[in-house]
Parts: C-alpha cells; sequence; structure tokens
C-alpha cells in the first residue's frame, strides 16, 4: 500500500523529533489541504471570516494533537 504525500506529511509532524522538521511539515500540510477545506466549508459557512476562524482551528487541532 503506498503511502500520500499528506500521510507522509502527518507522520513528519507526529514523529519527527527534530522541530523545523515538523514545522516544515506542518506548513506543508497547510499549504496543501488550507483551500480544499475553505471551499468545503464554503456550503455551509457563508461568511468568510468564519470561514477562515473554522479553518484555522481545524489545523490548530491537528497540531495540537500530533
Amino acid at each position: 500500500m503506498a503511502i500520500s504525500i499528506d500521510d507522509a506529511l502527518i507522520e513528519q509532524v507526529s514523529g519527527s523529533a527534530d522541530p523545523r522538521v515538523r514545522e516544515r511539515a506542518f506548513r506543508e500540510l497547510v499549504r496543501r489541504n488550507a483551500e480544499a477545506l475553505t471551499c468545503f466549508l464554503s456550503t455551509y459557512q457563508p461568511d468568510a471570516s468564519e470561514r477562515d476562524d473554522v479553518v484555522q482551528e481545524t489545523f490548530l487541532r491537528v497540531y495540537m494533537a500530533r
């Protein structure tokens, strides 16, 4: 089974001992997925600032759960 790029980034965020590697991986994970999440949320939340808050909160929870 092939590992996806996002899976590899999540692995780096959660498993790397080097904080620089974790930060780079997390930034790349956000870069790759924030726009898609924002588009998805636009279906449910018409207010752009509310969507941005939800996106930010989502990635914060991902980072904290590492």
